[in-house]
């Protein structure tokens, strides 16, 4: 994928993972972080920021 395997699992998020740490947004794909592509189209507000 685009963000490719450098992500421990403290960067994933979602229902078997849990919510983002610190203030990252949660990606449609189930990924931490804070690009526009994890804080915009598909992001998830349930496990992380969203803008």
């Amino acid at each position: 994928s685009k963000f490719g395997l450098c992500y421990g699992s403290d960067d994933r998020c979602g229902e078997q993972y849990g919510r983002c740490k610190g203030n990252k947004c949660c990606s449609k794909w189930g990924y931490c972080g804070t690009s526009s592509d994890h804080c915009k189209k598909g992001c998830q507000p349930k496990y992380g920021l969203c803008k």
